[in-house]
């Protein structure tokens, strides 16, 4: 009734004039339009008249280059978190695939580094979350002095391994995580994110003082795969003993074959292995002899055959 009121206000110069003709209350002396007759001249008169474009607001909203994301800005820009429980349960595995998806998208963001990612996996209540590619710094300065002087005193993990710091929980980090001393400040802060991001999945009734558990999955998040690598090449540096154990464990890996080697150190072989590791291989390659090696049940080790 608005729309109509207005284009024919603006035909008869006046609302008055304007509903007068509409309901045929003009000069008394001109007769009374029939009906049929006065909604044929309405509906003309609307498909003449131009009906005036609503007006838009020309403030356009601050954009935000997703390369300079904040952690607080990126978290909040993410869909509502998956639910452990409930009619809309995701099962450990679902919510593994989500984060994945998630700190692919905080790569893009910039809220982590670029070239970061993760390795994940899960059982029916754990999860485990490690950086597996990192282009930064590892460690600190000071650990890395540590790890170059083999001879020096050990690193005292209770006192300096773990301490609070860098993080801020309005800007996207979680606070309750200890930082770990070792390891580089971008590093740590990326662990952080890492660990608020997956607990936003993530729910915990426990009361620990009744012994109650009562969790979404148990969570741990850890920088071990960049860290090996980091460590054994600066090892490899700055060691000739060690430069010379990992040459001799490189023929045992070829002597023994893939499969025994991977059985041994992992599925990263030698890149990753720690020392021990690298003995046992070693050994296991001096006990052959040149001959082929297999995984023996009974004895529970790989052993020579033929």
């Amino acid at each position: 009734m608005c729309r109509l009121a207005l284009m024919t206000t603006k035909r008869f110069g006046s609302g008055k004039s304007a509903m007068s003709w509409l309901f045929g209350r003009g000069d008394p002396d001109e007769p009374k339009k029939p009906a049929r007759q006065l909604s044929a001249e309405i509906n003309e008169s609307l498909a003449q008249a131009k009906v005036p474009k609503a007006r838009t607001s020309r403030a356009k909203p601050v954009a935000i280059s997703r390369g300079s994301m904040t952690a607080k800005q990126f978290l909040l820009s993410l869909p509502e978190p998956l639910s452990r429980r409930g009619q809309n349960y995701s099962s450990t595995a679902q919510v593994a695939k989500r984060i994945r998806e998630e700190i692919a998208l905080a790569v893009n963001a910039g809220v982590l580094p670029d070239g970061t990612k993760v390795s994940i996996r899960t059982d029916h209540n754990s999860m485990w979350i490690g950086v597996s590619a990192w282009r930064g710094a590892v460690f600190t300065d000071k650990f890395v002095e540590h790890l170059m002087d083999p001879n020096g005193s050990p690193w005292d993990r209770e006192k300096q391994e773990y301490h609070r710091g860098g993080g801020d929980g309005s800007e996207g980090y979680d606070e309750r995580r200890r930082w770990d001393a070792r390891l580089s400040g971008d590093l740590n802060k990326a662990l952080a994110f890492i660990e608020k991001l997956a607990h936003r999945h993530n729910y915990d009734n426990s009361d620990s003082q009744s012994d109650h558990f009562d969790v979404g999955y148990y969570l741990h998040v850890d920088a071990r795969p960049v860290e090996d690598v980091a460590k054994n090449s600066i090892e490899l540096e700055s060691d000739k003993d060690y430069r010379a154990l990992m040459e001799k464990a490189r023929v045992a890996a070829k002597a023994v074959g893939p499969a025994c080697t991977k059985a041994i150190c992992g599925d990263a072989g030698l890149t990753k292995a720690d020392k021990s590791c690298i003995e046992r291989l070693i050994k296991i390659a001096d006990r052959a002899n040149g001959r082929p090696v297999a995984f023996d049940k009974r004895r529970r080790g790989w052993y020579p055959v033929g």
